[in-house]
This record gives structure tokens, sequence and C-alpha cells, in this order.
């Protein structure tokens, strides 16, 4: 490998560079969305038990100690419980696009890398075109066999490094991509259920409230 890096010269170091900062971006994604992973289900379960009850601050508060997009999410909707189904609706949508951002933090660069990888590649190529061609017309159009295929290999070896890095970059890509693509729609799922636990809940608490009041009235009767 250090053969390599030293044959390819320059742009060798820069693809090295390049998937370097590679490696720590994709490094950082896989750590984000294992340390974001959340229960929705125990979590909208418990929720949905507090709701039911009217017990509104312990509702709030469970979903406070929730962590990670998925919990701010869960958070904010429960903040406005006392809203009808269509602004919840629109307070869950802005919610879930406040994180849109965070869950595809650093794939852009990573794409980036995807494209610059092959471009330095083919400028290395270029470059030890040139210099073989160089050599050629120093040597009064006559070179050495031996020193014309070292040469050609110098230069396409940065093309070869090029592709490979970029191929690389490309798969981590599609897999982080979808990654974010699931858990976004993780969260519209938990937050449209969420919303639908609210208004239940209101109206479940309703129907308890009358029928109690009318158990109330036959017993005064």
């Amino acid at each position: 490998m250090k053969e390599l890096l030293e044959m390819g010269g320059i742009v060798t170091w820069i693809q090295a560079a390049l998937l370097f900062f590679a490696l720590v971006l994709i490094f950082e994604r896989l750590l984000f969305f294992q340390t974001t992973r959340l229960n929705e289900a125990r979590l909208l379960t418990g929720l949905a038990a507090q709701l039911r009850k009217r017990a509104y601050a312990e509702a709030i508060h469970e979903s406070s100690l929730a962590t990670g997009p998925m919990g701010r999410i869960l958070h904010t909707i429960t903040t406005r419980h006392q809203l009808d189904r269509a602004e919840l609706r629109g307070v869950a949508d802005d919610a879930v696009g406040m994180e849109l951002p965070k869950l595809e933090h650093n794939l852009r660069g990573i794409l980036s890398i995807v494209y610059l990888a092959p471009l330095s590649g083919m400028l290395g190529t270029v470059l030890g075109l040139m210099e073989v061609f160089i050599n050629v017309y120093d040597g009064g159009g006559y070179i050495v066999q031996a020193k014309l295929a070292q040469g050609l290999f110098e230069s396409l070896a940065t093309t070869a490094i090029g592709l490979g890095v970029a191929l690389f970059c490309y798969l981590c890509y599609m897999y982080l991509s979808a990654r974010a693509q699931q858990a976004l729609n993780r969260m519209n799922a938990a937050a449209v259920n969420l919303v639908n636990v609210i208004v239940d809940a209101r109206s479940y608490s309703d129907v308890v409230s009358i029928t109690e009041s009318n158990q109330q009235l036959r017993k005064a009767k």
C-alpha cells in the first residue's frame, strides 16, 4: 500500500485523505443511528395509559425522558395535547420536518466524496500520461519499455484507487440513506399514532365521564 501511494504521487495521497474523511463521516452516521434507537411502541403504550387517565403532566414528563429524534417528536406532540386532530397533525409534521436535517447530516459529504474520488483519479492518470510523454520527448522519441510500462501503471493506479474509493463510499451512502429513510418512516408512523392516541384518549375520557354521570344519576333516583 505504501509503495502504491508513492508510485501514484500526490494524487493518491489526496485520495487517501478523501477515504479517511469518508470513513469518519460514515462512522459518525453509524454511531448516530445506533445511539438514537428507541422502542417507540413501549413509549406510546405508556403515554396512552397516562392520556386515558387525563394525567397530562405525567405523560409530558414521561415523553421528556425519551432521548433522540423520536423522543423529541413525541414530546413536542404531547405538550400540545389540547389541540384538535388537524392542528396536532400539523405539529407532528413540523416536528418530523425539524428532525430531517439531522437524519441526513453528513450524507451530502459522503456523496461529494463519491464524485471527487474518480475525478481525482482521472486527474492523476492525465498527469501520469503527461509525464510519460515528457520522458519520451526528453529521450529523443525513445524510451525503455520497462519505464514506459511503469509510467502507464503509475498513471492508471490513481484511476483504480479513485474508482475503488468511490464504489465503497457509494455503497455506504446507499446504506445510510436507507437507514435515514427507515428512521423517517418510523418517526412519521409514531407521530401519527400518538396523534390518534391523544384524540382517542379524549373521546375515551368523555365516554367514561358520561357513563359515570349516568350511573350517579341512576343511584340518585
